[in-house]
C-alpha cells in the first residue's frame, strides 16, 4: 500500500468506528432494564449509583471497558481533540433529526460577527410565537450550534416556540467576558428582531444548558431592569457557583460522564488564574440580583455534581419574589440534553421541558391568545 494513503485509511477506518459506536449506543437505548443489567454484570460493571439509569450505566461500562487513546500533553491540542470529539459524538448517535418546519443560518451583524441558527416549528400556527435565544453548554471551551442542533430542534417543536442558537466565542482563545459579551449582544440582536421574524416581541426568552445555563441566568440578571428583559428564563443543568461545596460535587464528581475536575478545568479555562473576581456577578449567578427576575423553568439532574447549586440558585430567585418552577430529571446524568437519540428516559426529560416551558410562557400576564 502506498504510505501516501495511510493517514486517509486510518480517518476512514476511525469514521466507520465512530459511526458504528453510534449505532450501538442508539441500539442499546430501546433496550429494556433487565437486559441492561445483564450487560452490566457480563461487563463485570458495578455502579455505586443504584439509581442511576440501566442505559446510561450500560454506556459507563462500555465506555470504560473500551481502550482510549492517551490524551495530548499539549493544552490546546486536548482542548481541541475534546471539541472535535464532541462533535464527532453527537454526529453518530443521530439517527435522524427532529424535523420542524424551517431552519435558517444566520449571522450577527457588527464588529464581533457571531453565527446564529434559527428554527421555526412546523405546526401552521397563524399567531406570533414565542422566542428562545437559547446558549449552548460544553464547558466554556466547547459545543457549538451543531452540537445542539437537536436539542434546539426538540424545544422548538415540541414546545410550538421559535428558537435562536447562538454560537458565541469559546476560552480559552477568548475567555470571560466574551461569552457573556456575545450573549447580550445576541439577544439584544434577537429581540429587536422578533417581530420581523413573526415571532412575539413581547414574549423573548433566553436559556441554556450548563455554561449556557449560566449565560442564561447571567443575563436575565443584568437585563432585569431593562425594557427589553427576558420574559422567562430556562435552566438546564446550569453551573452557577464555581467554588460552593455541595453534597452533589462531593457524590456525583467521579464515575460519571463529568467529573468535578471536569469542572475545575472548566472555570481554569474561563477565567485564567483568577484574572476576575470569581465572586463577580458575571461569573457566578449567586452573586447577582435575585429581586423579581424573569420566571423561570430550572432542570436539573439526580446524579450531577451541578445538581445542588442549580436547585439553590432556584431557592435564591424564589426568595427574591422570582416565580420559580423546579424539576429533577430522575436517574439522569450531567448532559442528558444531548442523549436524546440514545436514552428514552432524557427524551422525556427533553420533551417535559419543552412543553412545560411554553406553559410557563402562555402563562405570562402578556401573553397573547
Amino acid at each position: 500500500m502506498d504510505r501516501r494513503n495511510r493517514p486517509a485509511l486510518r480517518q476512514a477506518l476511525r469514521t466507520r468506528l465512530d459511526q458504528m459506536q453510534g449505532q450501538v449506543a442508539r441500539w442499546l437505548g430501546h433496550l429494556p432494564d433487565s437486559v441492561h443489567h445483564q450487560l452490566a454484570e457480563h461487563l463485570r460493571h458495578q455502579t455505586p449509583f443504584a439509581t442511576l439509569d440501566p442505559s446510561l450505566s450500560t454506556l459507563l461500562a462500555l465506555r470504560q471497558w473500551r481502550r482510549t487513546a492517551a490524551l495530548p500533553e499539549d493544552l490546546m491540542a486536548r482542548i481541541e481533540q475534546g471539541r472535535v470529539q464532541l462533535r464527532t459524538e453527537m454526529r453518530h448517535i443521530l439517527h435522524r433529526p427532529t424535523p420542524v418546519g424551517q431552519v435558517q443560518n444566520l449571522q450577527l451583524p457588527g464588529p464581533q460577527p457571531l453565527a446564529l441558527r434559527r428554527y421555526v416549528p412546523s405546526g401552521g400556527s397563524t399567531s406570533p410565537l414565542p422566542l428562545l435565544v437559547f446558549l449552548h453548554g460544553g464547558s466554556f471551551s466547547s459545543g457549538d450550534l451543531d452540537t445542539h442542533d437537536e436539542l434546539c430542534r426538540l424545544l422548538c417543536q415540541l414546545g410550538q416556540l421559535q428558537v435562536v442558537a447562538v454560537d458565541y466565542r469559546l476560552a480559552p482563545e477568548h475567555p470571560f467576558p466574551a461569552a457573556v459579551e456575545d450573549a447580550f449582544a445576541a439577544y439584544a440582536y434577537c429581540h429587536a428582531q422578533a417581530r420581523n421574524w413573526g415571532a412575539d416581541p413581547q414574549r423573548v426568552a433566553v436559556g441554556g444548558d450548563s455554561a449556557g445555563g449560566n449565560l442564561a441566568a447571567v443575563l436575565a440578571a443584568e437585563y432585569a431592569d431593562r425594557n427589553d428583559a427576558p420574559c422567562a428564563q430556562l435552566l438546564i443543568y446550569p453551573a452557577i457557583e464555581f467554588y460552593r461545596q455541595t453534597f452533589s460535587k462531593q457524590h456525583y464528581g467521579q464515575g460519571l460522564f463529568f467529573s468535578l475536575p471536569d469542572y475545575e478545568q472548566a472555570y481554569r479555562l474561563y477565567n485564567p488564574t483568577d484574572r476576575h473576581d470569581p465572586r463577580h456577578p458575571w461569573l457566578c449567578p449567586s452573586y447577582a440580583r435575585h429581586h423579581r427576575l424573569a420566571p423561570a423553568l430550572v432542570v436539573t439532574a439526580e446524579l450531577d455534581l451541578l445538581r445542588d447549586e442549580g436547585e439553590q440558585y432556584a431557592a435564591q430567585m424564589r426568595d427574591g419574589g422570582t416565580a420559580v418552577t423546579l424539576h429533577r430529571a430522575a436517574g439522569m446524568v450531567h448532559g442528558f440534553a444531548n442523549m436524546t437519540p440514545i436514552n428514552r428516559r432524557a427524551y422525556q426529560a427533553v420533551a417535559q421541558t419543552a412543553v412545560d416551558f411554553r406553559l410557563l410562557l402562555d402563562g405570562l400576564p402578556h401573553a397573547r391568545r
